[in-house]
């Protein structure tokens, strides 16, 4: 194809939409089975479902503990709101949470492919080899690059599986990147403005969110004129405040406790490295996790040696800067899950094009064997879980337990059983468990393969054998076994 004969806004309209397919085909496939339903997914889905049902965010699975069942003060709630207006369509309760994720990284990298050519085209990004001066477009090299990046985007083991889970981090991700895009792509005000307010929605979406400001902050002052850095910081800081308000009214409601309430739904997040030196010295074992080390040592490699080299040849600093910011704030987090890493990711991807652009057969070649590796990661993923089918392990018991029974289980279990009253046993003692006396009691899946929970096994074991009747068992590849018991606690 000669790219000349094309209108650069035509060429990026055509890489974007053949990127997006490609990603919704990938995406899609499967994506009921890998990941497996695991436990943040039914207790992020509850709040948005009672909040249709009863007019109220909250965990009625998990009691009145901390008032957890009619308030959500563990979370900032932006997502729930979209995922209830999800339910509202009547969309299956996994699919349709699942799906928002799709869309919302599908959003992320349109977005990405359009910062991506705005950011080449930027005075302070080299040229690209073999370019006349014309529009970054219009060099194959490039275009190939821009390709190879969007892929790896897709194709990234811990993105995709962001992108096909019932959490935050597609909807945190999306608000991120468009809030330091905005800093470091436009012009004007609106600069400011839009930073602001994806900001804001970053925040409204998790409260890891609050990272954001510092990063697209450093972005908006480092990509403007010196002269406008004092009014930019403040539309900024003013924008970022507008979509917070009707949360921080929200909270507001717990003022009469002191807001003991919002403390004690939040203890948890910060019981495990609670430190901050023990929070430095296992920052690693987020990187640890996220590239599955040694399988994906060398995609580790790439982001080092990517940002080192955008470092050292000052290519587009308010990325840099941005990802900077993120990697060290996120260091100081109580919380090592290796998903907040998906936050950089874009724009790590980004940095890798714009970079490759200096070098472009060589980055070509080692870009296909980055993506070699990710798709080989992705391979075994999806063959490892190809039987791993949620419906024929929850099935049998559903089919047994009568309506109306009072059931416990995980919250990997809830979405079989959202018809019923249900326990969520994870976060309790076996004695609670005696105390609330359900009809029924699942005992499968999450709770007897997660160390956490082994103090649970230990206490909730000889309980099911004095007071429990086995109806049904089931067994399915990843999940592990499922028992239901029918319970007599007489």
């Amino acid at each position: 194809m000669n790219l000349n004969r094309l209108e650069p806004r035509r060429i990026l309209v055509l890489l974007a939409s053949s990127l997006f397919v490609a990603y919704l085909i990938f995406t899609l496939f499967h994506f009921l089975r890998y990941p497996a339903v695991w436990v943040d997914e039914g207790w992020i889905a509850e709040p948005s479902l009672t909040w249709l049902r009863v007019g109220h965010l909250g965990n009625p699975s998990l009691g009145a503990y901390h008032d957890l069942d009619r308030h959500m003060y563990w979370n900032s709630p932006l997502f729930n709101v979209l995922l209830a207006g999800v339910y509202a369509l009547e969309a299956p309760l996994l699919a349709g949470g699942r799906l928002l994720s799709v869309g919302l990284g599908g959003a992320t990298l349109l977005l990405w492919v359009a910062a991506t050519v705005a950011t080449a085209r930027h005075p302070g990004i080299p040229e690209p080899r073999g370019a006349t001066g014309g529009h970054p477009l219009r060099t194959r090299t490039f275009v190939l690059l821009l390709v190879l990046g969007g892929l790896a985007f897709t194709l990234d083991p811990m993105l995709w599986k962001s992108h096909r889970t019932l959490r935050y981090e597609a909807l945190v991700g999306l608000a991120a990147f468009g809030a330091v895009a905005a800093a470091s792509c436009l012009g004007g005000r609106r600069r400011a403005v839009l930073a602001g307010l994806g900001t804001g929605v970053a925040v409204l979406s998790h409260p890891n969110g609050l990272l954001v400001a510092p990063a697209a902050l450093a972005a908006l002052l480092l990509a403007g004129p010196p002269g406008t850095r004092r009014r930019d910081a403040l539309l900024f800081l003013g924008t970022a405040l507008l979509p917070l308000i009707p949360w921080l009214a929200y909270l507001a409601g717990d003022a009469g406790t002191g807001f003991a309430t919002v403390r004690d739904q939040n203890l948890s997040h910060f019981r495990v490295h609670a430190s901050l030196a023990d929070r430095l010295l296992h920052e690693g074992s987020r990187y640890a996790a996220y590239f599955a080390l040694p399988a994906l040592a060398l995609p580790l490699l790439g982001w080092v040696v990517v940002l080192a080299v955008a470092i050292r040849r000052r290519i587009a600093p308010p990325w840099v800067a941005a990802t900077l910011v993120l990697l060290a704030g996120f260091a100081f987090l109580p919380n090592k899950t290796e998903l907040y890493l998906t936050l950089v990711a874009p724009f790590l991807y980004l940095l890798a094009v714009l970079t490759g652009a200096r070098r472009p057969r060589l980055a070509l070649i080692l870009g296909g064997v980055w993506l070699a590796n990710l798709a080989a990661a992705d391979g075994a993923l999806l063959l490892r879980n190809r039987d791993t089918d949620y419906r024929a392990w929850t099935a049998p018991a559903a089919e047994v337990v009568p309506p109306g029974t009072v059931v416990a289980g995980g919250y990997d279990l809830w979405f079989a059983f959202d018809d019923h009253p249900f326990l969520e046993y994870q976060r309790w003692k076996a004695g609670d468990l005696a105390v609330r006396r359900p009809d029924i009691v699942l005992w499968g899946g999450h709770v007897l393969r997660d160390p956490v929970h082994a103090r649970l096994r230990e206490q909730l074991g000889p309980l099911l054998e004095r007071h429990g009747t086995v109806l049904v068992t089931s067994d399915v590849p990843v999940y592990g076994p499922l028992t239901a018991y029918r319970m007599d606690w007489d």
